[in-house]
């Protein structure tokens, strides 16, 4: 995670990350640093399911560039790929709200209540709505 190595990343802090491109790729190396520096990240994708965002976080973590893991493990073995990651990092949640279909700004507080996370990354925040 090149250029990320130096990046204060502390429980509790509230990080918005804005701009025009490349705001995805910024959230998942934040979320893989949380990981790597054993938090709790709460990751919540308003735009993603669940699957693609643990292919481009594994993607982060492992170098491997994200079209070639997807070509490579989705078709072969990826849920059970999936399955051991999550095991490995059984404090990390991932919440999709893909294509709005679950009001994103409920399950925040259920799920922060829940979970208790150290770390909330929230991708594509603009699609969040009052409940």
């Amino acid at each position: 995670m090149e250029g990320f190595d130096n990046l204060m990343l502390e429980r509790g802090q509230l990080v918005g990350i804005l701009g025009y491109k490349a705001k995805s790729w910024i959230l998942q190396q934040l979320s893989a640093k949380a990981l790597i520096n054993k938090y709790k990240p709460l990751i919540f994708s308003a735009e993603m399911a669940e699957h693609n965002v643990l292919k481009r976080l594994i993607a982060c973590l492992t170098w491997y560039p994200h079209k070639r893991f997807i070509r490579d493990y989705f078709f072969h073995d990826f849920q059970e790929f999936s399955r051991k990651f999550k095991d490995e990092f059984p404090d990390m949640h991932i919440i999709s709200a893909e294509k709005g279909k679950i009001n994103l700004a409920t399950n925040l507080r259920k799920c922060c209540k829940l979970y208790q996370p150290d770390v909330v990354l929230i991708d594509y925040y603009q699609l969040i709505r009052e409940s």
